[in-house]
């Protein structure tokens, strides 16, 4: 494989896992439990009419009523991980642990001397006319 290939595998697989955190497969299911409603009160009323009963929210279908379920699975989900006080105790005894291997002191090289000459050269004298501004 080439890393042309390599770089839109990963890229792909990247969008792909976020499409999944980010509640994908949810939405899309809504999509399809929209479309199917609309289709099938249209059969028996108005387009207008059939949107309007999808959207209300009065005459939710089985789908709906499943997604409806999971999502509020997910928000209690992440409403736990957020309020989780043993997560912050665990991430404040690690970084004490960071901090206590990384408390050497770090020594720098010296200074340069003040005699020391840059590698940049002076622009040159008299200037160019044509870079000249007034």
């Amino acid at each position: 494989m080439t890393k042309v290939e390599m770089k839109l595998i990963g890229f792909l697989s990247i969008a792909f896992a976020l499409f999944i955190i980010a509640g994908g497969p949810l939405v899309v299911l809504q999509g399809v439990a929209w479309a199917s409603m609309i289709q099938e009160y249209s059969k028996n009323d108005s387009l207008t009419n059939a949107v309007q009963k999808t959207f209300s929210g009065k005459h939710p279908c089985s789908l709906c009523k499943k997604i409806e379920k999971e999502s509020k699975k997910k928000q209690k989900t992440t409403a736990l991980l957020k309020t989780d006080k043993s997560l912050k105790v665990a991430l404040s005894i690690t970084m004490e642990k960071a901090v206590f291997l990384f408390s050497k002191k770090i020594s720098y090289s010296k200074p340069l001397p003040s005699t020391y000459k840059s590698i940049t050269y002076d622009p040159p004298e008299p200037y160019p006319r044509g870079l000249v501004t007034t």
